[in-house]
């Protein structure tokens, strides 16, 4: 049970292979060959490759698991102890593999020995390692969806004292891409602020703000700016979140903020989606880069003059537009063609990888055109936006000015007022 909490449908293999070992008769049958003794969990950072997950197979299994470790000794011993107590489980991480090669090629169906291995860098196994009749079954375990978070708070939870405002259901709905580890520190959070403030319950409040410190960092309140650079941080904020509001499929404005954050953050406007997507439109994509552009487009439009507060959303915008040319087809010039393929590290989306480019020079230089073009196409979108609501900018500028956050309910009158 714990298992299926924490991964939901993405174990029905998984199951299956529960159901393996917990048939007394099914890995000694005569007339059933189990051709494959290895099973290789692909799973991101935090989703739990040993807590829930391993445990959670040894309650199910009711067996006495056996922990590979990183030296060839360790691993043997592992494997001769375990053979021992079969039926049994091995449970092997990534350093673990290759010692057990030559024990898996000599397997037997009398052994009723399955190794369970688990990664976060499937991308990077050696082929030895999955070929038929060893690693052969591979179960992805990513991030949990809407559903599954719920369930690992409910988990979570129990030992928290929650006040009445709060509900998991909507926790849940402001944390997507959040692991079980996230979720787990996220509760840990919010029950520390609560502590901090001497109250018996942790509200909503708290965890709203655990969110935020776990996104955009701690606030920063001894970092002072000067009167102009607060001014630049206020217009710049607030472009991003009329630009939001204005136009439709963008994720809803939760928090609009000029206190410093983190490491760099002089200011932030957090958006949060309401529900978890996995498509995205060529109109959704070149609004989200409007709403990136927003801070830079406010800044030309205010001061006539823009500063180096944009160039993460620069970067942003720039990698959306040139995935849309080069691996969705998404340019007129380019037509429905990919000219790339995704290089980012399994399950490690923020990881950097080499590209080796697989176009021509001449086709570099309409990528180029094409990516350039989308960029100042949605830059434009977002200075009509603003220049269109130039009175209403400037007024909500001066009230962030002074309370320094603008919430929820400010941000539904600022909507209201806006004209499309």
């Amino acid at each position: 049970n714990r298992v299926v909490r924490t991964v939901d449908m993405r174990c029905r293999r998984l199951e299956g292979m529960l159901g393996e070992l917990l048939d007394p008769h099914g890995l000694s049958r005569p007339f059933l060959k189990m051709d494959t003794q290895g099973h290789d969990l692909s799973v991101c950072k935090g989703a739990g490759k040993r807590l829930p997950l391993m445990l959670g197979l040894q309650t199910e299994l009711a067996v006495r698991p056996q922990y590979d470790g990183a030296s060839d000794w360790r691993v043997m011993t592992a494997w001769l102890t375990g053979k021992g107590f079969a039926p049994n489980a091995l449970f092997a991480n990534n350093k673990g593999h290759f010692p057990l090669l030559v024990e898996m090629d000599g397997f037997e169906s009398k052994h009723d020995i399955i190794i369970i291995a688990a990664t976060n860098r499937p991308d990077v196994l050696d082929p030895a390692l999955l070929r038929p009749g060893r690693f052969d079954r591979q179960v992805l375990v990513d991030r949990p969806d809407k559903l599954g978070r719920e369930q690992i708070l409910a988990v979570h939870i129990k030992n928290v004292r929650l006040d009445t405002d709060v509900q998991i259901e909507q926790v849940a709905a402001l944390t997507p891409g959040f692991t079980g580890a996230d979720l787990a520190n996220l509760i840990n959070e919010a029950a520390l602020l609560a502590t901090r403030r001497n109250a018996i319950s942790v509200t909503m409040d708290d965890f709203n703000n655990a969110i935020e410190r776990i996104v955009a960092g701690l606030e920063k309140r001894n970092r002072l700016l000067n009167p102009k650079e607060r001014r630049v941080v206020a217009f710049h904020e607030l472009g991003h979140a009329m630009v939001a509001l204005a136009l439709p499929g963008t994720d809803e404005v939760h928090k609009i903020s000029i206190i410093p954050r983190g490491i760099g953050a002089l200011g932030y406007t957090i958006q949060r989606p309401t529900e978890d997507r996995f498509l995205m439109t060529k109109v959704e994509l070149q609004n989200k880069m409007s709403v990136l552009l927003g801070g830079r487009a406010a800044e030309q439009i205010v001061f006539k003059e823009i500063s180096t507060g944009a160039a993460d959303d620069l970067a942003r915008a720039t990698d959306i537009a040139r995935a849309m040319v080069l691996r969705y087809g998404m340019s007129d010039a380019l037509g429905h063609v990919a000219y790339d393929r995704e290089q980012s590290a399994f399950l490690q989306p923020n990881m950097a990888m080499p590209q080796a480019r697989s176009y021509s020079e001449e086709t570099a230089n309409r990528v180029d055109a094409a990516v350039h073009e989308l960029i100042e196409r949605a830059l434009q979108s977002a200075v009509n936006i603003l220049e269109t609501n130039r009175a209403l900018l400037d007024q909500t500028a001066e009230e962030l000015l002074k309370t320094e956050t603008l919430n929820q309910p400010e941000i539904e009158k600022l909507k209201q007022k806006l004209r499309q």
